[in-house]
């Protein structure tokens, strides 16, 4: 039971990392400190999703479900897993991926017209 919790409190983190990746860069609007740790987690998710690899977290979730009950893992990406049964049901996986891409992109504009109105500023 113990690795059974251990793993949904996984499920949480990851769930509110996607959640800071997706909502990240209003909050560093409010709280310029964050922007590096948005930005280290956009740069990660552009690279598991440019690899094709999953998760550090999914797999960490899956060694501890497999802890207590090896029925309770899952194959494939934690997106593909829980949140394609809630947001997107008729999404395949490379389109969730290219979706993430599409995402860190926009957060690349969105970051460049904040430094350099940040800039701007200054001068």
């Amino acid at each position: 039971m113990f690795f059974k919790r251990l793993g949904d409190l996984v499920i949480v983190a990851h769930f509110l990392w996607i959640v800071f990746i997706l909502a990240g860069l209003p909050i560093v609007l409010r709280r310029p400190r964050l922007a590096w740790l948005h930005l280290a987690s956009l740069g990660l998710a552009l690279v598991i999703n440019l690899a094709g690899w999953y998760c550090p977290l999914t797999y960490l979730e899956n060694w501890l479900r497999s802890l207590h009950d090896p029925d309770l893992t899952y194959s494939g990406s934690f997106i593909v897993h829980w949140l394609e049964k809630i947001v997107y049901p008729a999404l395949e996986e490379r389109q969730l991926r290219l979706g993430a891409l599409v995402w860190v992109a926009c957060n690349a504009v969105g970051y460049g017209l904040w430094f350099r109105r940040r800039r701007r500023a200054r001068a």
